[in-house]
């Protein structure tokens, strides 16, 4: 269930951000002026996706044993890291003592 519930958020983050993009409509995406609050949410929603992703590049880099097939979904499957929050680094998947050239590196939180 879980996973549909973190798919479902990705996608609808996904889908406003598209529609922010190229949609058309008397409130859309070029029509700021009279909605601040649908720019304030437009900007939370791309930096979140933004920074999300570069969150999850530095977590895969840092944590993961194999990094190579996981660090590709950040830059082609938008909003993975919902995913990678919710399946990997909240449930402890990603090992959390892992050792790194020579050091143990510190447990996800």
């Amino acid at each position: 269930m879980k996973r549909y519930a973190w798919l479902s958020i990705a996608v609808c983050l996904t889908g406003f951000e598209v529609w922010a993009v190229f949609g058309s409509s008397e409130i859309g995406p070029m029509n700021f002026g009279n909605h601040p609050a649908l720019l304030s949410l437009i900007i939370v929603a791309f930096t979140v996706s933004g920074l999300g992703g570069w969150w999850m590049v530095f977590k895969i880099v840092r944590y993961e044993k194999r990094v190579f097939p996981v660090i590709l979904l950040p830059f082609l499957v938008p909003n993975s890291f919902l995913w990678y929050y919710f399946e990997r680094t909240a449930h402890g998947v990603v090992r959390k003592n892992f050792v790194r050239d020579g050091r143990p590196s510190k447990p996800i939180a």
